[in-house]
C-alpha cells in the first residue's frame, strides 16, 4: 500500500514502470546482441560457394567427414551468379590436415535420411583455416530426396500404357493359376494326411532305388554310341581294321568297292546316296511306268470292272447289319433243313458250333449241341 499524496503515489508508480522497463530493454539487448556470446573454442569458420546445394540443405545441416559430425551450415545464401553460397563451422580437432581441395557430397547421414555434407579429404592443397573461401562443384547428390525425384522420374518414362497393360494380362493370367496352386496344396496336404512312413526313411528308399540309374545311363550311351559307330560288338572297330570282318554284297555300286560291316558309316550312305535313288527311280518305279503306260486300254475296264464290285461291299457289309444278316442266314438254314421236327436232314449246326468265332457272332449257344 502507497502512502501519501496523489503526486507522491504517481512519482513511485512511474519509478517503478520505468526499472521495469528498462530491465525488459537490457534483457532483449542481451539476446540479440549477445555481446558475450562469440564463436565457441575449437571451432573456425569456412564458406564454400557450390552450384547447388541438396534437398534440406540448410542453417544446422550437419557437416560430416567419415561418417561423423564435424561442424554445421550456420546460413545459406543464394548468390547473384545463380550458385549457393554455405556458410559453415567445423570443428578444428576432427578436421585437422584437411586441405582446401576437399570435395563434398550430399548424402544421408543416419538411417532416417536426414541430408548432411559430407567432406571427402583429397590430397594436396593448403590447410583449412579460419575465413578460407572454398568453390567446389559437389561430386554427387545421394540425399533421400533426390533419390524419390529420380525413383518417380523413372516411374514416369517406363509406366507407359503399354507396359500396364502387359502387368494386367500378366496378372491375370497368375490369378488362371490359383486353382493350380490350391491342387497342389490340396494333394501336398492330402499325401500328408496318409503318410505312414517318416520322410526321412521315404528317401533312403529313394535312393537305393535310383542307385541304379547311373549304371543303365551308362549302359544305355555306350548301346547308343555302338548304333552310331555301327560296332555292335565288343572290340569291333572301322576302317581298315576291319576289312577282315564280312563283306556286304552291294552289285549297284558299279564305281566302289565292295565294302566290309566295319566300312558302313553315314558317310558312306550319303557319298552313295544319288546312286540308291537312281537305281529306285529308272530300274524299279521306271519300269513299272513303263508297262502301265503300255497297257492303259487293258487296265482301264479292269479297274472299272474291279470297282463296280467293290462298290457293293460297304453297302452289304455295314458293321451294324452284318450279325443281324447272319442270325437270318442260320435261321433260314435250319428252317430249309428242319425235318419232320425228330430229325434233321442235315445238323448244320453242329458244323457252325465247331467254329466258336462264328457261332458266337450269330449268336448260337455252344451248350446243348444236338
Amino acid at each position: 500500500m502507497l502512502r501519501g499524496s496523489a503526486q507522491r503515489q504517481e512519482r513511485v508508480l512511474l519509478s517503478i514502470g520505468g526499472a521495469v522497463v528498462l530491465c525488459i530493454a537490457v534483457a532483449v539487448s542481451v539476446v540479440v546482441v549477445n555481446p558475450f556470446g562469440g564463436r565457441a573454442e575449437g571451432v573456425y569458420s569456412v564458406v564454400i560457394s557450390t552450384p547447388y546445394v541438396g534437398q534440406g540443405a540448410e542453417a544446422g545441416t550437419a557437416v560430416v567427414l567419415h561418417g561423423v559430425k564435424v561442424g554445421q551450415v550456420t546460413n545459406v545464401t543464394n548468390m547473384a551468379d545463380g550458385g549457393v553460397q554455405l556458410d559453415t563451422d567445423l570443428q578444428t580437432q576432427p578436421t585437422r590436415g584437411l586441405t582446401d581441395k576437399v570435395s563434398i557430397d550430399f548424402r544421408p547421414i543416419n538411417y532416417f535420411g536426414v541430408p548432411g555434407i559430407n567432406l571427402v579429404p583429397n590430397p594436396g592443397g593448403g590447410e583449412l583455416t579460419d575465413g578460407s573461401r572454398l568453390t567446389l562443384t559437389p561430386s554427387g547428390n545421394f540425399t533421400l530426396s533426390e533419390l524419390l525425384n529420380q525413383l518417380g522420374n523413372v516411374s514416369e518414362a517406363s509406366l507407359t500404357p503399354q507396359l500396364i497393360k502387359v502387368i494386367d494380362r500378366v496378372t491375370r493370367y497368375t490369378d488362371g493359376l490359383n486353382p493350380l496352386f490350391e491342387t497342389a496344396v490340396t494333394v501336398a496336404r492330402a499325401v500328408e494326411a496318409v503318410q505312414i512312413h517318416p520322410t526321412d526313411e521315404q528317401l533312403v528308399k529313394l535312393s537305393s532305388a535310383v542307385e541304379a540309374a547311373p549304371p543303365f545311363v551308362n549302359e544305355a550311351i555306350i548301346a547308343g554310341r555302338r548304333i552310331i559307330d555301327y560296332s555292335y560288338y565288343p572290340g569291333q572297330v572301322r576302317g581298315s581294321a576291319a576289312a577282315s570282318g564280312p563283306k556286304l554284297e552291294f552289285p549297284f555300286l558299279t564305281d566302289v568297292d565292295t565294302p566290309s560291316l566295319g566300312d558302313i558309316s553315314p558317310e558312306f550312305y550319303m557319298k552313295h546316296w544319288d546312286s540308291f535313288l537312281s537305281l529306285a527311280q529308272n530300274g524299279l518305279f521306271g519300269a513299272v511306268g513303263k508297262l502301265v503306260s503300255s497297257h492303259v486300254d487293258d487296265l482301264t475296264p479292269l479297274i472299272s470292272g474291279i470297282k463296280a464290285i467293290t462298290d457293293t461291299g460297304p453297302a452289304l457289309l455295314r458293321p451294324q447289319d452284318v450279325a443281324q444278316k447272319l442270325s437270318e442266314l442260320r435261321s433260314r438254314f435250319e428252317s430249309l433243313y428242319a425235318g419232320n421236327g425228330t430229325q434233321h436232314a442235315i445238323s448244320v449246326r453242329i458244323l457252325l458250333d465247331s467254329l466258336p468265332a462264328v457261332a458266337s457272332s450269330v449268336g448260337i449257344a455252344t451248350e446243348g449241341t444236338p
